[in-house]
């Protein structure tokens, strides 16, 4: 199996406003980004922040991935966190990059040793959750190329949609009929990037997500978030 991708870069995290009204969406960098280095670590922005959020959202994820049969401690190198503000209420978004239950079953029959990436193996996700940091949506990257024989092993941007109403996802995959990587050269020669645009949508009172592959195509080109957003600028709102 190739090595995982451990460091995430996000394109734009930290604060998401979107106005339900005209899904326009507006960024406050004030805990994340290039603002984060002028507050001091005993600071009392600081401390708020590790108090509201940062202790919070890493053990929710984790417990609601036991829920989902994820029993042990699976993420593999993306997970980070925006603070999302729809349609009047408050919630925490966060990409997380795992290894389903499916791909550990079959690692642990290998022994660990020699394990092979099975399709769907290595998943991509956005977790959402109240302010009480309860998840109320979830949902997994599509994606069909290679007849979903893929293997999502990163994230790398998060980012509102602006007028699309929604958010956009920055993945990387690999085919896992191609062969594995047999040198360390060799490592991320394979290695796909596209974005996905998610819309985000309320039924009976419930928030979901759906992805929506109408105007960017998948799998697409797009490797970052403001390509991606200059793409959506020349589709019809949907």
């Amino acid at each position: 199996m190739s090595i995982i991708r451990s460091i995430i870069k996000l394109s734009i995290i930290g604060f998401v406003f979107i106005n339900s009204a005209n899904a326009d969406v507006t960024i406050d960098h004030q805990y994340k980004g290039k603002d984060w280095n002028k507050f001091e670590y005993t600071s009392p922005i600081q401390k708020q922040f590790s108090e509201e959020i940062y202790n919070k959202y890493e053990p929710a994820v984790y417990r609601d991935l036991a829920r989902d049969g994820i029993s042990s401690k699976p993420l593999i190198g993306s997970i980070d966190f925006g603070r999302l503000v729809w349609d009047g209420d408050i919630f925490y978004i966060i990409p997380v990059n795992y290894i389903s239950a499916a791909q550990s079953e079959s690692d642990k029959k290998q022994n660990w040793k020699h394990t092979n990436a099975i399709p769907g193996g290595g998943v991509c996700s956005i977790f959402l959750y109240n302010s009480q940091f309860e998840r109320v949506a979830k949902v997994d990257a599509d994606l069909p190329d290679a007849n979903h024989h893929t293997w999502c092993n990163g994230i790398n941007g998060i980012g509102s949609a602006r007028k699309q109403d929604g958010v956009l996802l920055a993945v990387s995959y690999y085919l896992t009929d191609k062969s594995p990587a047999h040198t360390v050269k060799e490592i991320g020669n394979g290695w796909k990037d596209e974005t996905l645009l998610f819309h985000l949508s309320k039924e009976n009172g419930k928030v979901k997500f759906t992805q929506d592959d109408r105007c960017l195509g998948n799998p697409n080109h797009f490797k970052d978030i403001l390509s991606a957003r200059k793409a959506l600028a020349k589709c019809p709102v949907h």
